[in-house]
């Protein structure tokens, strides 16, 4: 087969990368098993998706219309909708790597681990993973590469320009996977890929216009190589430590991002529900999770804990400080209006009334005047819509908590207008 050019965009085990013989390359254990699943836990179809399945169903409330997360220090459990009727979660947890090629190959053996790993984690994890069959599940060890310097990938040339003949490259590279490989904990393997496809589609547009069809390529390809490794080196690295965190005690730390973009403290919190007997068993609440925290976190003195007492009281006086400083914003900017106009009609006045040298000496100082105008105005709006901003942060604050499994109302609104997409 004679082809112009070969993107090798199969995998991390790719054999267009193998056959490029580059050196030091080599595949990383990241220390960790990953297994995926997906159970049929209820809904219309009762089966397995839009495949026909016939398995059987059952309800769990903490997977309806949710995503929940839970982590132990050690093992990590993600589970989110498939389907309307279908849940797929991701286990992961440590295993050595040698013992992870046996295991993965062997399900029956794989779902007997998970299960004795989880056996007593909260409801629905246990049954979650029980309920789910051999042939809808499956594992693999967690590797990824080093990033690659561009250099790597073929010889180095002059900077292309205009009519400038390049010397001829090897005409393969890579992409995704194959190119940058890295851990699923960061969720970015697949996005790297498909901004992977549009760099090189637009290289080799500028590459093919500016230097023609066979000179283009060379062109093209160091440029796609740039850019392509040194935006995605960041994502293998940082994959590669959440990889670390989220099966490490760290996982287990108020200060994690969700917690934070809570504007809570979130242990605090935490002890309370857990005196009040709130967690993800209050799925099967009739009135819904979601709206078991909201009650609770509307609550004046939410289980007398001084702590989250204080910070409710603080946030009712912040909330009024920033609703003074609002309505005074909004009186300054009516004031500066008006007085704006005032003094339009005055000096249009004035300018009637005066020689042409004042009026010309009068023109300079109205352009003067304008500009601190608007620049008063342009601060005034900034400070409002800053105000406005955080006020809109401020009333929604307990719908990003996070604990056992509530996650908000944004997943609820996605998953909601997916649905309705399909019907």
């Amino acid at each position: 087969m004679d082809a112009a050019l070969l993107v090798g965009a199969d995998g991390i085990f790719s054999t267009v990368r193998r056959q490029l013989s580059l050196p030091g390359d080599r595949l990383n254990y990241l220390g960790l098993i990953v297994v995926l699943g997906y159970v049929p836990t209820g809904g219309p179809s009762g089966g397995l998706g839009d495949d026909g399945g016939t398995q059987s169903a059952t309800a769990f409330p903490l997977t309806e219309r949710r995503i929940f997360e839970t982590v132990d220090g050690v093992t990590r459990i993600y589970a989110m909708p498939f389907t309307k009727s279908v849940t797929m979660w991701q286990l992961s947890f440590p295993y050595a790597e040698k013992a992870a090629r046996k295991l993965v190959r062997n399900p029956a053996a794989l779902k007997e681990e998970i299960l004795k790993r989880c056996a007593e984690w909260h409801d629905p994890v246990p049954a979650l993973l029980a309920n789910t069959p051999l042939d809808c599940m499956s594992g693999y060890p967690v590797y990824d590469r080093d990033p690659l310097d561009p250099g790597v990938l073929r010889s180095a040339a002059a900077p292309p320009g205009v009519g400038v003949r390049l010397p001829p490259q090897r005409r393969v590279t890579v992409m995704g996977d194959a190119a940058h490989p890295m851990s699923p904990f960061r969720a970015q393997g697949a996005n790297q890929a498909l901004g992977d496809a549009v760099l090189l589609a637009e290289a080799l547009w500028d590459g093919v216009r500016v230097h023609g069809p066979d000179a283009g390529l060379d062109a093209a390809l160091p440029e796609f190589e740039r850019k392509m490794l040194g935006r995605s080196a960041r994502m293998v690295i940082g994959s590669r430590e959440k990889a670390k965190e989220m099966h490490s005690n760290l996982a287990l730390q108020p200060a994690r991002k969700v917690q934070r973009e809570s504007g809570v403290d979130m242990s605090e919190i935490i002890k309370v529900l857990q005196a009040k007997g709130i967690g993800a068993h209050s799925a099967a609440d009739p009135r819904g999770l979601d709206a078991v925290v909201a009650e609770f976190m509307r609550m004046s003195d939410p289980g007398g804990s001084p702590a989250v007492r204080d910070k409710a009281k603080a946030n009712v006086v912040t909330d009024h400080s920033r609703k003074t400083s609002s309505l005074a914003v909004d009186r300054r900017g009516v004031d500066e209006k008006r007085q704006s106009k005032a003094l339009k009609q005055r000096l249009r006045r004035q300018r009637c009334d005066r020689p042409q040298t004042k009026r010309a000496e009068q023109g300079v100082n109205d352009t003067e005047a304008r500009k601190r105008r608007k620049t008063a105005d342009s601060a005034s709006e900034a400070k409002a819509i800053e105000h406005r901003h955080e006020e809109r942060q401020d009333q929604d604050w307990w719908k990003t908590l996070m604990f056992d499994g509530f996650t908000g109302e944004e997943w609820e609104a996605w998953y909601a207008q997916g649905r309705a997409v399909e019907s």
